[in-house]
């Protein structure tokens, strides 16, 4: 745990590492046992490096109350000799959340998730580049990618063993937690090889499983806008799966979940290849296209971003020269 007032200097962090930068800072409120504490980093001095710093501390404060009540703010130079951001948090505020996980939770979630890979993901053939928990990125190797495992992680792994007991001192929120497991995978992704790790799937706390808005809510005002904010989209890739997946509730029923067409695309297809289909089911698609994303427990799929860039490319590959019509 950070000491009061803690002062962390990051001068690991490069002045193009925006993601290392957010990483650092969740760990930050994650580990603080204050309720203030500033991150120097002395290499982000650039303009680059400045505004995404300055755009990501907008996020951590139109997100206050979901960080349980952390604010965050920039210094900069000549207000302050190197770069800095500087976080601070009520002593009263509410925490959004609980933290109580333990042991047991974390193995059976895991457990269940590796069962889910093995047996629907891949059992049922749901993601053509996934062969088992050891073998993902399959098919890749044309366009210069390995394949490596999935590597399951849970939110408590985050956590101290002073947290994990029930110290509520100066306990994280749900979001903070997620934050600090989701931007640590992206550590590890940007800096590990394929062959150790294709892919993260991240089990956010259990508070999460029953809370599907609450879950979304936190994963696309808070980990999607970060990740915009530092340009880690040039990094990694991801997608929110839950046990109450409902594509149609939460608005995203005319994007692309992974595999599975939306039903206004499925039903377009048909009409055009199969004129004489009578009595599509639309509302049974939609139900399918959720039953993809219907993990055991809320977690989010972090890919790399190569990956995605390089299976669009071996799909454009297997496609040139074919011919069109009725598949």
């Amino acid at each position: 745990r950070f000491p009061s007032s803690a002062s962390i200097w990051a001068d690991d962090i490069a002045e193009s590492e925006g993601h290392g930068a957010a990483a650092r800072v969740f760990d930050v409120m994650l580990n603080a046992n204050s309720t203030n504490a500033c991150v120097w980093m002395p290499k982000m001095k650039s303009r680059e490096a400045l505004q995404m710093l300055s755009r990501l501390v907008v996020v951590l404060n139109d997100n206050t109350e979901m960080l349980g009540g952390w604010t965050a703010s920039l210094l900069t130079w000549p207000k302050a000799a190197t770069t800095g951001i500087v976080l601070a948090k009520e002593a009263a505020a509410d925490v959004i959340g609980s933290t109580s996980l333990v042991i047991t939770q974390q193995n059976n979630a895991t457990t269940a998730t590796e069962l889910w890979v093995n047996n629907t993901l891949c059992g049922l053939g749901l993601c053509p580049y996934t062969a088992s928990m050891t073998k993902a990125a399959i098919g890749l190797d044309s366009v210069d990618v390995s394949s490596g495992p999935i590597i399951v992680r849970h939110a408590s792994s985050t956590l101290s063993s002073l947290l994990c007991d029930g110290d509520r001192t100066c306990e994280p929120s749900d979001a903070v937690i997620l934050g600090a497991l989701f931007w640590n995978a992206v550590l590890d992704l940007a800096r590990r090889p394929e062959t150790e790790v294709a892919t993260f799937l991240l089990i956010a706390p259990n508070s999460y499983d029953g809370q599907l808005e609450d879950f979304l809510a936190t994963c696309d005002n808070l980990l999607e806008r970060s990740c915009k904010a530092v340009a880690a989209d040039s990094i990694i890739g991801k997608a929110w799966f839950h046990p109450s997946y409902n594509s149609s509730v939460v608005g995203h029923d005319s994007i692309l979940p992974g595999h599975a067409l939306p039903a206004r695309m499925v039903k377009e297809y048909v009409d055009r290849y199969y004129s004489d289909v009578e009595g599509l089911d639309l509302a049974a698609v939609s139900r399918a296209n959720d039953a993809v994303r219907h993990t055991p427990h809320a977690t989010v799929n972090l890919l790399r971003r190569s990956q995605l860039l390089a299976s669009k490319d071996a799909e454009a590959a297997s496609l040139k020269g074919g011919k069109q019509g009725r598949p």
